[in-house]
């Protein structure tokens, strides 16, 4: 199994969460992040916002895997490839410790070595640009500057190693004390309240990418966004751009349905067989599920409640159409009936949702639901 591609996937999901946490960990007026630009993640002051253009900015170089000797060179390599490298500070934040023992000597004379054979290598490899920028310093001057410049940043390298179970801490902490302080009942609303965050920043990061431009996110943008998701989600509200997250819920559906493993796709299948039908049928599914992680633990009885009330509207369907009646019959009559409660947010994907949802595994035998028997789909 060629595992290359969820490698890579994991990788900038690692970067990203990354990207966040060092947003948020020095968040201030007169910062600007950014995301892939000069390095993994630069902060950096904005001169369109406080003209402190002689401070110090801090790259930092983001490694999810084991960061070996090779990895360790292109990393600093990359770092004197910089318009203003003696100016800066450097964080390299690995996910393991590194696989190779801390010798400032040892790695100032790997590093040369590296550079010197970047001289053969294709002209995109980072060897070969740090190789044409010393190059009349390594062939006339026994590559003094270049270790100068190596052992200047050597001397002002921050390693963060952080697990990306620690990593969630980290961002949990600080979101948590910071911007859910007004969150006093529902412990899981400051996690789905952090997750919006996550994945607002995370299209905004997408839709640079897509420019082909780095991306940058100032204290104003980042202000409004921390705004918006408060707002979106409380002990009192539980409010979702319905649009953008129908799209992430889209993507989370069609692997699911792709797998065929959980009863509430065979039983959507029942109902119909193509499967965008189904695919929707799971969004639904998703956006309750989303609504009900949040109040689950303190509003049960509300929660049980209306799952109640949806199995009735059911066995009320059962009875009002006859007994030959198709999966699709009882599924179109049952999802008609509205759900009677307060509690669950308007709009027909948390009621279709609610009763997608009771078709699960896991639903209890006495609540769950069945459109059809799924041996004759076989």
């Amino acid at each position: 199994m060629n595992i290359s591609g969820i490698v890579s996937q994991y990788g900038f999901l690692f970067q990203r969460k990354v990207f966040v946490l060092y947003v948020l960990e020095n968040m201030n007026v007169k910062q600007r992040f950014c995301f892939e630009g000069k390095d993994d993640v630069e902060v950096a002051m904005d001169d369109r916002i406080c003209e402190l253009d002689k401070s110090s900015s801090n790259c930092v170089q983001v490694k999810s895997g084991i960061v070996d000797k090779t990895c360790f060179n292109k990393v600093l390599g990359n770092w004197l490839l910089l318009d203003s490298f003696d100016k800066d500070t450097y964080t390299l934040f690995v996910e393991n410790k590194l696989g190779f023992e801390w010798s400032r000597e040892d790695i100032i004379k790997e590093f040369n070595a590296f550079v010197e054979k970047g001289k053969s290598n294709k002209k995109t490899s980072i060897a070969k640009k740090v190789y044409e920028k010393y190059k009349d310093d390594i062939e006339n001057n026994e590559s003094k500057q270049l270790i100068t410049d190596a052992y200047i940043i050597l001397d002002k390298i921050n390693l963060d190693l952080c697990s990306i179970k620690e990593l969630d801490i980290r961002l949990e902490k600080i979101f948590f004390d910071n911007h859910c302080q007004d969150i006093i009942e529902y412990e899981m609303a400051k996690k789905k309240r952090l997750e919006k965050l996550i994945y607002y920043i995370d299209k905004q990061i997408d839709e640079s990418i897509k420019e082909k431009e780095a991306y940058s996110l100032i204290f104003a943008e980042l202000m409004r966004l921390i705004i918006l998701v408060c707002d979106e989600i409380s002990d009192h509200s539980y409010k979702v751009d319905v649009a953008s997250l129908k799209t992430a819920f889209i993507e989370k559906a069609n692997k699911i349905v792709e797998e065929k493993r959980d009863r509430e796709v065979r039983q959507l299948f029942l109902v119909n067989t193509k499967e965008a039908f189904v695919v929707n049928g799971i969004v639904q599914e998703l956006f309750y599920k989303d609504f009900r992680e949040i109040f689950a633990e303190k509003r049960g009885i509300d929660i049980s409640n209306l799952e109640e009330f949806a199995k009735a509207n059911y066995d009320n369907a059962k009875y009002e159409i006859e007994e030959d009646s198709t999966p699709k019959e009882l599924y179109n009559v049952t999802i008609s009936k509205p759900i009677d409660s307060n509690f669950l947010p308007a709009g027909p994907m948390y009621k279709n949702g609610c009763y997608i949802y009771l078709t699960g595994d896991k639903i209890a035998q006495e609540k769950q639901i069945t459109w059809g028997d799924e041996s004759e789909n076989k």
